[in-house]
């Protein structure tokens, strides 16, 4: 069942992508496909948000997204890694970057981890879905909202799927974004 507070955090996560989209004057390239669903291997399965480049590399399809986020906010976080586990593997790498952004409202915090394929230290011809950032973001009683491990850095080819030109930049999210979107989903005052 997905929750108002569910929700809010997915519509604030869009809003800051979408933000970055128009200041980079990229918001007409990159098609926002939501919780469009996807037949897998063995399963059927909707993200929380999609995002697929209007113009793609040949020969590839538009059924998978390049990036997906995931949302927990009441499931736990083993089943919303083995969620961003499933997209980049049974895409068979299609899907280049999945987000997982765990939220705790009664304790304000939010896990936000970036993960990606990467070759396998026993076999380099094998990739495995790695967590290769995590920001935590937290609030205590009386204290201003804290972010450690950021700014978020979101690779521009990996959503883009073609290499970084003059028409684009790494999608980074500062500090204070992050601070301002954890206050916003929390429906706390900023201090």
């Amino acid at each position: 069942m997905i929750t108002k507070d569910h929700e809010k955090a997915r519509q604030k996560f869009e809003h800051l992508m979408a933000g970055k989209l128009l200041n980079m004057g990229l918001e007409d390239e990159l098609d926002p496909t939501g919780t469009a669903q996807v037949e897998g291997t063995n399963r059927t399965k909707g993200p929380d948000l999609s995002y697929v480049p209007v113009v793609r590399p040949g020969g590839r399809s538009d059924k998978w997204p390049s990036m997906v986020v995931e949302i927990g906010y009441a499931e736990s976080p083993r089943q919303l890694e083995s969620d961003i586990k499933w997209w980049l593997q049974d895409s068979r790498g299609e899907v280049q970057l999945a987000l997982s952004i765990q939220v705790k409202k009664r304790v304000h915090g939010i896990v936000i981890q970036k993960w990606e394929l990467i070759p396998s230290q026993s076999d380099p011809q094998r990739a495995e879905p790695s967590n290769t950032q995590q920001v935590t973001i937290s609030k205590t009683d009386n204290q201003p909202t804290t972010v450690t491990g950021g700014p978020l850095v979101l690779p521009f080819e990996k959503i883009f799927l073609r290499p970084l030109g003059a028409s684009g930049a790494d999608f980074v999210f500062l500090e204070n974004e992050l601070r301002r979107y954890a206050d916003r989903v929390w429906g706390v005052d900023r201090q």
